[in-house]
């Protein structure tokens, strides 16, 4: 009686043990053949729209991008004018100049360079006509306008002007410095004296 009962036992326990091993076998999903290998290159992707990122190394742009470079006041960009190293300090101070009897007079100051171009940057200057006269609007060097300002009566009882500003007026290689007075009256004799400053770069 022992016997048969340890032998339902046994078969119990297996049967249980088989059951089990049954459930796990068929709950794995059955593998396919393994596919083709896969490569990945990095091929660079187009982007649209606003991008903000951190970079390092070499960025390459295409197309025509619109870039902003961050300025701050409290780190700004460097920048580096690529003409200055080229530039040719220039200063001319004309002689006493003065004509009588006529409205207009042109005056040859001097003359640019071979193979350099004038850049004018200031103009200083200061004359005397006759009481009453004034300087009008076709006082030019180098057809830039030369605001004359009276300043007052001298001693010797002509008005006197003074013209100090900036500009920026081009010569071009070998042509003449030129300044072209232009006054409201032919009476008596005018005097004008002028200070050139600017620059002189090669030019290709």
């Amino acid at each position: 009686m022992q016997f048969l009962y340890k032998c339902a036992v046994t078969v119990t326990v297996i049967s249980f043990a088989m059951a089990a091993l049954s459930i796990g076998t068929s709950a794995q999903p059955a593998r396919g053949p393994a596919g083709p290998g896969v490569t990945v290159i990095n091929t660079p992707l187009p982007i649209a729209g606003d991008v903000n990122a951190t970079v390092t190394g070499s960025v390459s742009l295409t197309g025509n991008p619109t870039v902003t470079v961050g300025n701050p006041e409290s780190a700004p960009a460097l920048v580096r004018d690529v003409d200055y190293a080229a530039r040719e300090r220039f200063e001319l101070v004309s002689d006493e100049m003065s004509y009588c009897c006529t409205i207009a007079a042109t005056e040859t100051l001097g003359f640019v360079p071979a193979g350099k171009r004038l850049i004018i940057e200031h103009v200083s200057a200061f004359a005397h006509l006759p009481p009453g006269q004034r300087w009008n609007t076709f006082t030019h060097v180098n057809d830039d306008f030369v605001p004359f300002v009276f300043q007052g009566r001298l001693s010797n009882g002509l008005d006197h002007f003074v013209a100090n500003y900036q500009t920026s007026v081009s010569v071009e290689p070998g042509n003449r410095i030129v300044m072209n007075l232009h006054r409201d009256s032919t009476e008596g004799r005018a005097f004008v004296w002028v200070r050139i400053f600017g620059y002189l770069v090669p030019v290709p």
